[in-house]
């Protein structure tokens, strides 16, 4: 019995230490997770702007290399001399002119050749078309329009006389624009349910939309990296182990 209660008295101030610190763990832990969770915030919205910029950066690369697509083959068909066959040799080697990583996938590349007899030349063939079907197209500076249902470009082609002889049209679609600008983990073109899509971006030289991701919170952050905090766990898991294995002891003593 003696020997009993000189345990049970050594036990005291052992569970009573052992406890403050389970709760200094618990709460170095949870302050630690905190101060983590800040800094993934922080992080998060800098890499939110980096990639927002590094977006705008490769559409502008886009949207210039297809200006110049046009540009470039304008001046090749303009001194064509009007032969259709060279005209449609022209639009088949064009898009070769350029790595696949430049352009996003072209889905028509026209020539609406305007002078009789009125035509259309494009890589698959070339066919007949009416004039006043078209609006009528007089830029002389390429010209890239953002739609809902497709990018188009368009440029005016003119003969020796400077009179336009027809034009260049180009057709995009904007999901393959959009895969055209790789993958981003904070950004996303697909629309958020209105409780996650609080902010959102357009792109300077657009109409299209990007719709910031949200953070994880608190807890998903929490959960995701408990591999971290798997060694303080298993610290307080073996204290607690310790403590119910010497109580016990001692309530069977």
């Amino acid at each position: 019995m003696e020997l009993t209660k000189n345990f049970r008295i050594f036990l005291k101030p052992f569970f009573i230490g052992a406890s403050i610190l389970i709760i200094a763990s618990l709460l170095f832990i949870t302050g630690y997770i905190f101060v983590e969770y800040k800094q993934y915030l922080q992080a998060y919205q800098k890499n939110q702007h980096i990639e927002l910029k590094a977006i705008q950066q490769k559409a502008q690369e886009i949207t210039n290399t297809l200006k110049e697509l046009l540009q470039l083959t304008r001046n090749r068909i303009g001194a064509s001399q009007g032969d259709s066959t060279r005209i449609l040799n022209i639009l088949n080697s064009a898009l070769r002119l350029y790595e696949p990583y430049e352009l996003p996938k072209i889905q028509n590349f026209s020539y609406y050749k305007l002078s009789r007899p009125q035509i259309i030349i494009n890589r698959f063939g070339i066919v007949p078309f009416e004039y006043k079907q078209l609006a009528q197209v007089t830029e002389a500076e390429p010209l890239i329009t953002f739609n809902k249902g497709v990018i188009k470009g368009t440029i005016s082609v003119f003969n020796e006389k400077s009179n336009i002889e027809g034009f260049l049209e180009i057709e995009i679609n904007p999901s393959d624009f959009k895969t055209a600008l790789e993958n981003f983990q904070t950004l996303t073109f697909t629309s958020l349910p209105s409780s996650q899509n609080k902010n959102h971006y357009s792109l300077e030289i657009d109409s299209l939309t990007l719709h910031a991701k949200s953070p994880y919170n608190f807890w998903k952050f929490s959960f995701l990296s408990k591999n971290y905090y798997m060694f303080f766990f298993f610290i307080l898991f073996s204290y607690l182990l310790y403590l119910l294995l010497a109580l016990f002891t001692s309530i069977k003593i």
